[in-house]
């Protein structure tokens, strides 16, 4: 609410500044009320960039954890003991590789990966590689200053020839070096892989990731690039000299019959090394590097993992997690862990339950007599011991906390007694609780109720029919009680 204040104070001020200078013309007036203006709006800006958002930042707090460890052969799992509805918590599992299982939480609706296919290496052919010659170390300018000529003859010819063998001798070396490149290149790409999909990979060595193979990449479709434009100038150069109609001429001759055989196997060379070269090329093509790259691209260099927030809704949650092998050649099973349930239990306890108890409540008794006078009968009563306590059967609220299997709570609640006349009662006081979900409990306090007492001072003698001296009193009294209790 004050950063909206402040924003449209800003907005407010801005709008007087457009007035201002709407209404004079004076500019030394503009300018010291464009001071004035830009020192209140600077303040305006410092009092909001120093503002703490009032609204709650659920994704700068920190959350409850749901934390799985799985550094020895058995995991151990630490569950939240304190969640209160309506709060997030994230899933943690540490000592774990993601680059070989999907993780697929499932809580409500909620499924945060599906297993997939990585591309593999045999999406397309390196045994190609094995029939190619290649090389390069250098970049080669070849030299045509001494192919010139007015009239040919044949030993311009073998000239020619000398020239493009050295030319390709110096182009299959570097060939050679780039194909020593190329499959540097894909070995560390699969050493990357196969550390990264290892069940604890090392990631003690960044010399090499997923930008330094594209930049190795990149490298080599430049030099091979390169290397084909000088091969197709090498080429043509010669060509231009032996498919001259002199030189066909002169080769056509009986004497020059080797330099012929000489000049038509260097043709071959030629479209040979050029074919080597396009082979090469469409090894290095995007389609092919991207199936290589991506080999790497998605995978990580962290041994854990951790879900996006989870909200907790209800006030026990159930959580079933799953481990699905993202490689489906690799032969590893899906593993799902059973069940997880939180909060384990909640320490504080509200439950109903009933009991027997035992309380000091008593009645007085009482006997009736008669006696016989000129044909009348008189009653008369006597006073007994009174009755020595009472027993019943009580329904009981208790709230309490758990120390383990023992637990201190209060109660209150309704009971009866069981006797002739059964009374209403209530119980009131504490007690213990013994168990983790059936509990025994023991209370013990006051209890409220009816009792029957004889007035002092009435007659006791002297009635003309059955005497009922008794009267209804409220008493309290000592009780104490054994019963069942359910924990939930």
């Amino acid at each position: 609410m004050k950063t909206r204040n402040l924003f449209f104070m800003t907005l407010l001020l801005t709008g007087m500044s457009l007035t201002i200078q709407a209404q004079t013309d004076n500019p030394e007036v503009i300018k010291r009320q464009n001071d004035s203006l830009k020192k209140a709006i600077d303040t305006l800006q410092k009092r909001i960039s120093s503002l703490k958002l009032d609204d709650k930042d659920y994704y700068s707090r920190k959350y409850s954890e749901v934390l799985i460890d799985f550094s020895k052969k058995t995991p151990s799992i630490a569950l939240p003991k304190k969640i209160k509805e309506g709060d997030f918590y994230v899933v943690k599992i540490q000592n774990f590789n993601p680059n070989r299982y999907s993780v697929e939480i499932k809580n409500k609706d909620t499924i945060l990966s599906k297993p997939l296919e990585l591309p593999t290496f045999a999406d397309f052919s390196l045994d190609n590689l094995s029939a190619l010659t290649s090389g390069f170390n250098k970049n080669i300018i070849v030299d045509t200053t001494a192919l010139s000529f007015k009239t040919l003859t044949i030993d311009t010819i073998k000239e020619s020839l000398k020239l493009a063998k050295k030319n390709n001798a110096e182009f299959k070396e570097q060939f050679e070096s780039l194909k020593t490149k190329w499959d540097d290149l894909k070995f560390r790409v699969y050493k990357l892989r196969l550390n990264l999909l290892k069940t604890i990979p090392d990631t003690s060595d960044k010399s090499f990731d997923y930008n330094e193979a594209l930049a190795k990449t990149e490298e080599l479709r430049v030099s091979a690039k390169e290397l084909k434009v000088e091969v197709k100038a090498s080429q043509t150069a010669f060509l231009a000299i032996v498919d001259d109609p002199q030189a066909i001429t002169l080769l056509n001759a009986t004497a020059n019959a080797d330099v012929k055989k000489e000049v038509e196997g260097m043709k071959v060379v030629y479209s040979s090394f050029a074919s080597k070269l396009d082979e090469f090329g469409d090894l290095l093509s995007a389609d092919n590097l991207e199936k290589l790259l991506k080999t790497i691209l998605f995978l990580s260099t962290e041994n854990s993992y951790t879900s996006l927030p989870i909200q907790f809704k209800g006030e026990r949650e159930e959580l079933s997690i799953s481990f699905t092998p993202k490689d489906t050649s690799s032969g590893l099973q899906k593993e799902t862990l059973a069940p997880l349930v939180f909060p384990l239990k909640d320490q504080w306890y509200w439950a109903v339950g009933t009991s027997f108890y035992y309380s000091n409540l008593d009645n007085d008794r009482y006997a009736v007599t008669t006696s016989n006078s000129n044909e009348s009968t008189f009653y008369s009563f006597n006073s007994l011991e009174r009755t020595k306590g009472e027993a019943g059967i009580a329904a009981t609220l208790r709230v309490g906390y758990k120390f383990g299997l023992v637990g201190a709570h209060l109660s209150v609640g309704p009971g009866i007694s069981i006797e002739k006349t059964v009374r209403p009662r209530l119980l009131f006081g504490g007690g213990f609780s013994l168990g983790k979900r059936h509990n025994l409990t023991i209370d013990c306090g006051g209890i409220l109720g009816y009792v029957d007492r004889i007035p002092e001072g009435v007659s006791t003698t002297g009635y003309s029919s059955v005497p009922n001296p008794l009267t209804t009193d409220t008493m309290v009294g000592f009780y104490f009680g054994v019963g069942y209790m359910y924990k939930l």
